[in-house]
């Protein structure tokens, strides 16, 4: 475990009025924790915020981190049960999920690990969050009356639709237009400018640039949770745009 970086997004000078510790479990490089810290940052929030991977990303990670096997749940719930959680967040791996897992493999759960085999919810059980979230690709059939969103419907030029099962109440919010970039598998775009769209580091791997989750859409997802106050919506969609599910899965 280390103790991270010190938060790119923070100073001292900021008042902040709430504060909430999140565990970001499958974190990476640190998609939703640079997101995380952003929002943190401009709506004057302190978070907690730790990191947790089974391979290493204690150089890029945002906030503490800790390389730990996250089917690990005895250690994790040793190393976790004096501390106060206000949200977990999930990012499992989507391959037993996503639209070219299934070009190539009749049954990609037979092949790929699925939510259930990397003991989500055995954590949920045993960590006891205020709050979490789960997301993973769209058409994911494995998460409970996920909360669609996409692009459009908060405030981006693009599509992209992901799914977050989340333990509160989150409406849809999906929307259309003409997107100006193809945000699943940047066809015919460099991923710098795929990077440079969702607000993320241009020297991160192709998978990671592609897997992480904007800013927009974790802001969205923190303004409907009960345990994260003081989040302002995005500057659209804000309560949920709905719309036709039309957007394809990656």
């Amino acid at each position: 475990m280390s103790d991270g970086h010190d938060c790119p997004y923070c100073f001292e000078s900021c008042d902040k009025q709430h504060s909430w510790n999140v565990l970001d479990f499958f974190c990476g490089p640190g998609g939703v924790g640079h997101s995380l810290l952003r929002i943190g940052h401009k709506d004057k929030i302190r978070i907690g915020l730790e990191g947790i991977d089974n391979e290493y990303y204690g150089d890029t990670y945002p906030g503490a981190f800790n390389q730990h096997d996250v089917t690990d749940v005895i250690g994790l719930f040793e190393m976790y049960l004096d501390k106060d959680i206000d949200l977990i967040w999930f990012s499992p791996p989507c391959q037993a999920y996503s639209r070219l897992s299934k070009t190539r493999h009749e049954n990609p759960k037979e092949v790929h690990g699925t939510i259930a085999q990397y003991g989500v919810r055995t954590i949920l059980h045993y960590l006891e969050p205020k709050e979490y979230i789960i997301e993973n690709v769209s058409r994911c059939d494995d998460l409970d009356d996920p909360a669609r969103i996409n692009g459009f419907g908060v405030g981006e030029q693009y599509g992209l639709e992901r799914w977050f099962e989340t333990s509160f109440d989150c409406p849809d919010a999906i929307g259309s237009g003409e997107s100006m970039l193809d945000m699943s598998s940047g066809i015919g775009r460099s991923y710098v400018e795929v990077a440079e769209a969702k607000g993320f580091p241009k020297e991160w791997g192709k998978a990671e640039i592609r897997s992480a989750i904007p800013e927009a859409y974790v802001r969205y997802l923190l303004y409907h949770c009960p345990s994260t106050p003081g989040v302002t919506p995005p500057e659209t969609g804000g309560d949920g745009v709905q719309s036709s599910l039309a957007e394809v899965a990656p």
